[in-house]
């Protein structure tokens, strides 16, 4: 037994009811720097740290009444003058019924206690940064739906007042596209609950064929200047007044069909959408489940790159930024003027 106590790795000790020693291991003094001599003349009070000293008196009085101690943290100084934290146990040793003395085992935490600190201050940091961003779009949405508003007030007035096909269809888009940027500000006002994978919806009466078509109107003039043919198949059976949120619906699409577009060189981008087939009781009296399919002729992705798509900020091939990157000032000044044309071959 003395063979294990020497060699184990934490740190053992006995100590009598007047706090003097009894036994220390080799890991005890190793890690406290004392010797043998001088653990002689020391008291087990002078290796407790003053912060943690009234705490261990009440345990070592719990032990000498006979009270079990679990698990006990606390503070040891060494020889040199520094602090560690350990975690032990402690017990007390009785012959005919009364205490004669106290037993621990203790182990040095200080790095792991060290590690925790680090990471908390590195928590509260992230957090503090975090909050400051929330605060910062909180601030930028709601200065941004001002303008945006009057954006979308002045089109409605113009769309109020004699205008010719061409001009209306302009400013047509330009309403909707506004109406999908402010309810993308809208969502940033409450930030929290997108990083908490959150949306709320906001269920309404809409058609789903006037709604898909407005939608595609508004990135349409992309596919005309590249040659696409950009198509949307609705099967007759699938209902058109629905209730849902609209403009989720619109976010999705949008986003599926601008990145179709944009990595298609030749060929067409169809959007269909059909019931989807299921059990009768799958679906409840008054609901439908609808099947939306964006496909494309363009490059495709590796069926070994699929999996990434779903990750943040990541592409199946890095070198596709730069081919098929954002266009240039002069590239969106001939895509506006295409628009005209576009509008006339949209089906």
């Amino acid at each position: 037994h003395r063979d294990l106590f020497e060699n184990a790795s934490d740190l053992i000790q006995s100590v009598a009811l007047d706090g003097q020693f009894l036994f220390v291991n080799r890991a005890w003094k190793e890690t406290l720097g004392y010797t043998d001599e001088e653990i002689t003349r020391l008291n087990a009070f002078e290796v407790i740290h003053p912060d943690s000293r009234a705490h261990c008196m009440k345990i070592f009085q719990d032990l000498m009444a006979g009270q079990i101690v679990g698990r006990l943290e606390t503070q040891f100084l060494t020889k040199d003058g520094r602090t560690i934290v350990v975690e032990g146990s402690t017990s007390c040793r009785f012959h005919d019924g009364k205490p004669v003395a106290t037993r621990g085992i203790f182990r040095d935490i200080t790095q792991r206690k060290e590690t925790e600190q680090e990471l908390q201050r590195a928590k509260a940091t992230a957090d503090a940064a975090n909050r400051a961003k929330s605060d910062f779009l909180a601030n930028m949405s709601h200065e941004i739906r001002t303008p945006m508003n009057g954006i979308i007030g002045m089109s409605e007035l113009a769309l109020d007042t004699p205008l010719n096909r061409e001009q209306r269809n302009y400013i047509t888009a330009v309403k909707n596209s506004g109406e999908s940027l402010l309810r993308l500000i809208n969502d940033i006002l409450d930030f929290s609950k997108i990083e908490a994978g959150k949306l709320d919806l906001h269920p309404d009466n809409f058609s789903l064929r006037d709604g898909l078509g407005e939608s595609l109107k508004t990135i349409g003039f992309r596919a005309h200047e590249k040659g696409l043919e950009l198509a949307l198949h609705i099967k007759p059976d699938v209902p058109d007044e629905l209730v849902g949120d609209l403009g989720r619906l619109r976010q999705v699409v949008i986003n599926l069909v601008g990145n179709a577009i944009k990595f298609t060189e030749r060929g067409e981008v169809t959007v269909t959408v059909v019931t989807e087939e299921t059990e009768p009781a799958a679906v409840p009296k008054g609901q439908c489940r609808l099947h939306l399919c964006v496909r494309d002729t363009g490059i495709g992705i590796p069926r070994e790159k699929q999996g990434m798509i779903f990750e943040s900020f990541t592409q199946a091939d890095g070198t596709i930024t730069r081919k098929y990157g954002r266009a240039d000032a002069s590239k969106f000044r001939r895509r506006v003027s295409a628009v005209g044309k576009y509008d006339s071959n949209w089906r």
